[in-house]
């Protein structure tokens, strides 16, 4: 039998085992197979459960003692399941077929529905699109506001610096008119006045264009297998927000309310932005339909013992009772054609149930409608562990001398940026590429540590790390990727190496601890007594 995968089979009970191991041994080493045996302690439900966690996508089945355990195993993400006493020992090979066919058609339908979901989105991003223009201009023209002013206030005291050190080297006598002249080219009292607030304003805006960049990295993901991670649930509908909001605040009020010890939720982050996303859109349309002196769009929480409540309520036309029964159907939609494809709730209702919980609606036609994300709250004592878990490291110990980075980029706005950010702690060298840098090292370059872009494919910043590896260099354990389309940093492994990946746009403290901690983590330089906060 030919199969690209390995086949698992799980055992439910002593007397299955009994009944099935002599004729499976050898036939599970045959097709490349493994054979679990069922924990007493757990039921049949959390027995698949615990193998599915741990096998991922792999074609997974269950011989069990009676049909209730199949249906459960089943239930529960099994493949496919079959009493063990109804096979002969023929019939174990037919039984293997069908558990791997059912795995390739489980396979496809994933395959097709994450397709679905991206076409959802791409539908999302076109009515997101002006909203997210005006919010991306808007700290834009602050940042174009605030240089030229900036210019305006700088070149003068530039010009003027000059003059003193000409001045300085004729040793000439300065004259009161001549400086007079010199404080009103550099406006001193306005320069004092202005000159943080433009660099906080310019800090401020590119900090906002960059979230707004994340979010929508973070909503255009495809990948439907995204970690869960414990996070904070307003953060989630912040993103949201952050995406949708001008769609509602241009036609209606954004009201909030959000008790006080809502707790972290243990979700796939951007699949519930997703969901918020699409709620919050389909809210926009909605109080657009309905006449009314004053829109509101409310987004609540609410806790119970079992799940963490989100609801978005507008003020819309609600949906006919008709049309309840049927809102979550694929394709099925209450909108103009122009307006979606009728594939956002149930998308939206199929992720939250992958993750044990569930949307439902409460709608009173003409008045409005409310959608609710139930969110299961984490298991007992999982919150803690994850925050001891996460609890910031002690100060790192820093290196003594100043280091030689060697920074690669294929902007050369980049590495002059880079080059001034650094040049103040570390000597700094540039390159354009991989092969540049890896030119550089091999002249005789000295470098401590290599800041590189992974991005793009073609920059080579992966085969630099591998032939840092390969040639020993303690350089690939002093290696820093930047990024600006994040991939998960624990699944970067280049040559047996995990780097430290830093996200673009990069400030410059960021990068500066980031060279910290890759040399303190390293541990082959020499250090000393200065410290850090980690």
């Amino acid at each position: 039998m030919d199969t690209p995968f390995k086949t698992h089979l799980l055992l439910l009970g002593s007397k299955v085992e009994s009944q099935a191991v002599p004729h499976l041994d050898g036939f599970a080493r045959e097709i490349d197979g493994t054979i679990a045996r069922h924990v007493s302690s757990l039921s049949a439900s959390d027995a698949v459960f615990a193998l599915r966690a741990r096998v991922g996508s792999e074609p997974l089945g269950v011989l069990a003692a009676d049909e209730s355990e199949c249906l459960d195993a089943i239930t529960a993400g099994a493949d496919d399941a079959t009493v063990v006493t109804q096979l002969e020992i023929t019939g174990f090979a037919a039984f293997f077929d069908r558990v791997q066919l059912r795995a390739r058609i489980r396979a496809d339908r994933e395959r097709l529905a994450e397709s679905l979901a991206q076409s959802e989105k791409l539908t999302a991003l076109g009515t997101l699109v002006a909203g997210i223009g005006h919010e991306i201009n808007n700290p834009l023209t602050a940042i174009s506001l605030s240089i030229e002013m900036a210019r305006r206030v700088v070149v003068p005291m530039l010009t003027t610096a000059q003059e003193i050190e000409k001045l300085h080297g004729s040793r000439g006598s300065v004259s009161q008119a001549t400086l007079s002249r010199w404080r009103e080219a550099v406006q001193i009292g306005r320069f004092q006045r202005d000159a943080n607030g433009v660099l906080d304003d310019i800090s401020s805006a590119t900090s906002h264009i960059a979230t707004i960049v994340s979010d929508l990295r973070v909503f255009a993901q495809t990948d439907s297998r995204e970690r869960s991670v414990l996070i904070d649930l307003r953060s989630l509908v912040d993103q949201a927000i952050r995406l949708v909001g001008r769609q509602i605040s241009t036609v209606g009020v954004l009201e909030f309310d959000f008790p006080e010890g809502v707790p972290p939720v243990l979700v796939p982050s951007s699949r519930v932005v997703q969901v918020l996303t699409n709620l919050l859109v389909n809210a926009s349309h909605a109080i657009r339909e309905q006449p009314r002196d004053l829109h509101r769009v409310r987004i609540g929480a609410r806790v119970d013992d079992e799940f963490v409540a989100l609801s978005v309520s507008d003020t819309g036309p609600g949906v006919p009772a008709e049309a309840v029964e049927r809102i979550f159907d694929p394709f099925y939609t209450t909108k103009r054609q122009e307006l979606g494809t009728g594939l956002g709730l149930s998308i939206s209702r199929s992720i939250l149930r992958g993750i044990g919980g569930d949307l439902v609606v409460d709608s009173v036609y003409g008045e409005g409608a409310t959608f609710i994300c139930l969110i299961p709250r984490p298991p007992a004592g999982f919150a803690a562990d994850a925050y001891v878990r996460s609890a910031a490291p002690p100060p790192a110990v820093l290196p003594e001398r100043h280091l030689s980075v060697l920074f690669v980029d294929d902007d050369e706005r980049v590495l002059r940026a880079a080059s001034r950010a650094l040049a103040p702690l570390h000597r700094v060298c540039l390159a354009r590429d991989a092969d540049e840098a890896l030119a550089l090292l091999a002249s005789g370059t000295h470098a401590d540590v290599v800041v590189a872009e992974m991005e793009p494919a073609d920059s080579g910043a992966r085969v630099l790390l591998e032939r840092l590896a390969e040639s020993n260099s303690p350089l690939a354990r002093r290696t820093i990727f930047t990024c600006s389309t994040r991939e998960d940093d624990r699944e970067i492994i280049v040559a047996g190496i995990r780097p430290m990946v830093l996200d673009k746009p990069i400030r410059a403290n960021a990068l500066l601890e980031a060279i910290d901690r890759v040399v303190v983590r390293a541990g082959d330089l020499p250090a000393s007594g200065r410290t850090r906060s980690s």
